[in-house]
């Protein structure tokens, strides 16, 4: 039994020690370690219903419209883009550090119903706002016919 443990396996005063080493990260607001971290980060997103329209809230605070692009199909709005890092290149000390900086993507799943030729997006203030419309339902008519 002890064989087949530690065959391709750390032993677990390895994996004590590791997760120690990442709490400490966390605790002391440093990134994680390299190999822990994703290689993108997922903006918050709100996403709300009324009677005419989905609407979409992104935080993306400090994102240049250049370096951000929207996708969407019958079911799915991509968002991905990029927030420099400000401290790339520079010899400082950073003493916390919570913001993402890289590439992000955010897939979201739409719900049916929408026209998604009429969708529309603006920014202010660190915050994307997409909007689209829901179709109108088509009410048809039948005959009825008789026998």
């Amino acid at each position: 039994m002890a064989d087949l443990l530690s065959r391709g396996r750390p032993p677990l005063d390895v994996v004590h020690q590791e997760m120690e080493r990442l709490l400490e990260h966390v605790l002391r607001g440093k990134r994680p370690p390299a190999f822990l971290s994703p290689r993108s980060w997922q903006p918050f997103l709100d996403m709300c219903e009324s009677q005419e329209s989905v609407y979409i809230l992104v935080e993306l605070a400090g994102i240049k419209r250049e370096d951000l692009h929207l996708t969407v199909t019958q079911d799915t709005l991509t968002i991905r883009g990029e927030r420099s890092d400000p401290h790339r290149g520079q010899q400082v000390v950073c003493h916390q550090l919570e913001i993402p900086y890289g590439n992000f993507e955010r897939v979201v799943k739409l719900p049916p119903g929408l026209n998604i030729s009429q969708i529309s997006a603006s920014s202010r203030d660190g915050l994307l706002e997409i909007t689209i419309p829901k179709r109108r339902a088509d009410v048809i008519r039948i005959s009825i016919q008789t026998a």
